[in-house]
């Protein structure tokens, strides 16, 4: 049985400055997704979907001076789309690509899975090679989509989705636990677990919790039949008193 895994490696610093630019188109697409839909909600009350906005952004990849690709492009306005709808709302933050600004966003390259080579130990996107610390072996893997992304200290990484096998655990030292009616619990080496009885303290639990809200009664006096009830006005808890004990009339 396989299951997805994500892999985060780290990318080498000198091929920061080339992220970085990426980074500034990728914002720049999703700032006129951004726009875009928040006018076409507002003027003709119409959500655009991720695919609307793929094909109005068709072509930017394919401008003087844009490094991104088409896959890249689709893969932010899908994004975006997501986003919107998760969080049900018309317009989403700006993506601000100016370090000196104090709401500065983080680097963020995403990706298709047709978009990442990887080959000679090096990742091959966009026409251009980025070496990375291969901690992992990405060779024996099927690359599927991810990013690229930046931390605060401004280190880049490269986090994939791979198909991996999952392995059955075989245990050497395993604990049995049979759950039973009269025990709570019985283990594999013959230790009895006993429940803690809530039932047989709840009839004490009771009476201290009706001593406590202040309900007592008064002794039997001769000739009045069953005692009265009497309320304890003081803060002190009742069996906390030194008055002797009242005899409980039944």
């Amino acid at each position: 049985m396989n299951h997805t895994r994500t892999l985060k490696l780290r990318i080498k610093d000198k091929h920061a400055k080339t992220l970085l630019a990426m980074a500034r188109e990728v914002n720049l697409v999703w700032n006129y997704c951004n726009e875009t839909s928040h006018r076409a909600i507002r003027e003709r009350h119409q959500w655009l979907s991720g695919f609307d906005l793929q094909k109005l952004t068709n072509g930017l990849s394919k401008c003087d001076g844009v490094q991104i690709g088409s896959p890249t492009v689709q893969q932010v306005c899908e994004d975006y789309a997501k986003v919107r709808k998760q969080f049900k709302r018309s317009r989403l933050n700006w993506r601000v690509s100016s370090r000196s600004n104090p709401k500065y966003s983080l680097g963020w390259i995403p990706f298709k899975a047709r978009a990442l080579q990887y080959k000679n130990a090096q990742i091959q996107f966009a026409g251009f090679r980025f070496g990375l610390w291969d901690s992992y072996g990405l060779s024996q893997y099927a690359l599927r989509a991810g990013s690229f992304s930046e931390d605060a200290r401004g280190r880049w990484y490269l986090n994939i989705c791979v198909q991996v096998q999952s392995k059955l655990c075989i245990g050497t030292a395993a604990v049995g636990i049979d759950l039973g009616l009269k025990a709570a619990a019985t283990t594999s080496e013959g230790q009895v677990l006993i429940g803690r009885q809530y039932r047989t303290w709840s009839r004490s639990w009771a009476s201290l919790s009706v001593l406590a809200r202040g309900h007592v009664f008064a002794p039997s006096m001769p000739g009045s039949g069953t005692g009265a009830k009497m309320r304890n006005t003081s803060s002190q808890p009742p069996w906390l008193s030194a008055a002797p004990p009242f005899s409980l009339a039944m």
